[in-house]
């Protein structure tokens, strides 16, 4: 039976039928080469992780055949399985799309994945199937950690410089409150300092010391033997035998020694001396403080005649022929004696005026004057001296503070002995009573006058050391430049920076300059004009190419330096080798420019 023959309207329906299978082939074609043509793995689950799908780069070596059919749990480490599996459930729940990101081991290689999860609905709204991309992100992820990396180590860098700032600050208000603080204590304490150095046998005077010796500043320290001549015999053999301790054996010392001026006055001077070493533990110098004692030193001396005296009014105390009024008169020394049988009393005239009474009025009753005139503290030990005289026969020396009836702040030595009648039997106590406030007040001015020199000492020390541990910790060298004699000091570690030896001397400036960059040359040139002239102070980072040809990045910050008459005279600082951050900062520019 033939065909039946088709309409011109049915031939054209087949014809556009044909037309749409063509497209519709063309565009799955399309789809295919894009798929093909992606880095990306995508895949189509059922939601419990079935495979029904795959497309991935040939570069991976896996075809479809190798994973449609299979679950999430065939192809992933437990961890990462349990992680895609939720995201699926979540995914199913909510309707939503979701990313994460996942280190794993892919066909034997540990990278770092993005994996995009989206759903495939029914036209109930229903997810029924999963599609998921699968991208490479591993370069980006090592990218991300190596500037975060960066990032810390730019972060850490800049504690570094903010920390070393602080260093540099410290270093330049230690020198500040250094130099403060032992000015104050030489106005305060009657101080001055010296230095000496042994290897160019030099001396350096503060003002205080020229003030000692009658000399000018200006004129600079007189010759030794023209001070020396000055010290009488036993000052200058103590002196001599201190100093050779000093210098060979490394003794410190603090001696008392004494010195006629030009009117023919005697000064009493105490000498406190410590040795200076180097890195070799070798002495090469000497330093010190001298201090002022003539009046001190009176007194000191006047409390011994007065001690001397006491003891000799209780020998002849005992011998009835002594005289009262004599003894009184010569060491302000008052008399009592107490009749314990009797409850008699007898004081001296001076005794009646210590405590502040009428010689015409009756002595009052011990206790009462105690209680009235002393300190729990100090009656407690008056009472504790006096209980073990009467019961033991044990004699005292003791010091007392009180507040006699004129209001006033005394203290008095008591020295008393015990009575004995024929029988050995203790009747009664008798003894001397001394005014001893002003020796105390002094005791107390040398204590305090020891605590000065001591803690002199210390500001010295910690001065020095001060200095050393910030140049130490900071890489930091200390500079002063004076206008006027156009001259330059240098610490060690600046002579370290510029590659010279620290036992020459220190270069010109103009010899300085060259070692700096043109840009640096300008800058300094520019920024100590400024200090100069109008007290700007700096903070410049230069580089220098030393005298070993190495290059050395600095930080140079610097303040003017001020006469009495606040002209400027000078310049001071402090100068840090920055060499090591300067080449991170340059490591790191380096590297972001490759990353960029």
């Amino acid at each position: 039976m033939s065909k039946k023959k088709l309409t011109y309207q049915e031939l054209e329906k087949e014809i556009i039928q044909l037309k749409s299978e063509i497209k519709l082939k063309e565009s799955e074609d399309r789809f295919s080469m894009l798929l093909k043509a992606s880095e990306d793995m995508i895949s189509i689950h059922e939601p419990n992780g079935r495979y029904i799908y795959y497309n991935g780069p040939k570069c991976y070596a896996i075809t479809a055949k190798d994973v449609v059919g299979k679950t999430i749990t065939d192809f992933f480490e437990d961890d990462i399985s349990h992680q895609l599996l939720n995201t699926f459930k979540r995914v199913v729940k909510t309707g939503k799309s979701e990313r994460i990101e996942l280190l794993f081991d892919w066909l034997g290689e540990k990278k770092w994945f993005l994996e995009y999860i989206y759903p495939i609905k029914n036209n109930n709204g229903d997810v029924i199937e999963l599609v998921k991309v699968c991208r490479d992100i591993h370069k980006r992820k090592i990218a991300e950690q190596i500037i975060a990396e960066q990032n810390a180590e730019k972060e850490t860098q800049l504690k570094e410089l903010e920390i070393s700032r602080h260093k540099i600050q410290n270093s330049l208000e230690l020198l500040e409150k250094s130099k403060y603080s032992m000015n104050e204590a030489s106005k305060i304490a009657k101080i001055g300092y010296w230095d000496h150095d042994l290897i160019t046998n030099t001396v350096t005077w503060s003002d205080y010391i020229h003030s000692i010796f009658g000399t000018n500043p200006k004129d600079g320290v007189p010759l030794q033997e023209e001070i020396f001549k000055n010290f009488d015999n036993e000052s200058r053999e103590k002196l001599k035998k201190a100093t050779l301790e000093l210098t060979t054996k490394g003794t410190s010392y603090d001696i008392e020694i004494k010195w006629t001026n030009e009117n023919e006055e005697e000064i009493w001077l105490r000498n406190v001396a410590q040795p200076i070493y180097n890195k070799e533990n070798q002495i090469i110098g000497k330093r010190g403080v001298m201090q002022n004692i003539t009046s001190s030193k009176i007194v000191q001396l006047q409390l011994e005649v007065s001690r001397q005296t006491t003891e000799s009014s209780l020998e002849l105390l005992a011998k009835r022929e002594f005289s009262m009024n004599e003894a009184s008169k010569t060491a302000k020394i008052g008399f009592f004696e107490d009749n314990v049988v009797t409850e008699t009393r007898v004081w001296s005239e001076y005794l009646y005026q210590v405590f502040g009474l009428d010689p015409k009025e009756e002595i009052p009753p011990r206790k009462e004057l105690s209680k009235l005139l002393m300190n729990e503290e100090n009656q407690q030990k008056l009472a504790k001296s006096l209980s073990k005289l009467d019961t033991e026969g044990i004699s005292f020396d003791i010091e007392i503070e009180m507040n006699n009836l004129r209001k006033e702040k005394i203290w008095v030595r008591a020295v008393v002995q015990p009575v004995y009648n024929k029988e050995n039997k203790i009747v009664g106590r008798r003894g001397v009573m001394q005014d001893i406030t002003v020796f105390k007040k002094t005791e107390q001015e040398l204590q305090i006058s020891k605590q000065q020199i001591q803690t002199t000492l210390d500001l010295l020390e910690k001065s020095e050391y001060s200095k050393n541990e910030a140049s130490n910790t900071a890489k930091i060298g200390y500079h002063h430049y004076n206008i006027e004699t156009d001259t330059f000091t240098w610490s060690e570690n600046l002579y370290r920076f510029f590659g010279l030896d620290h036992n020459k001397p220190v270069p010109s400036r103009d010899e300085i300059l060259k070692c700096f960059d043109k840009e640096s040359q300008n800058k300094m040139k520019e920024a100590t004009l400024d200090l100069d002239s109008k007290g700007i102070p700096y903070d410049l980072e230069l580089k220098i190419i030393n005298f070993k040809d190495k290059e050395v990045w600095v930080r140079n910050v610097a303040e003017a330096v001020y006469n009495e008459k606040n002209e400027i005279i000078g310049r001071r600082g402090v100068t840090q080798d920055i060499t090591e951050q300067k080449q991170i900062e340059y490591k790191n520019l380096i590297i972001t420019e490759n990353y960029k």
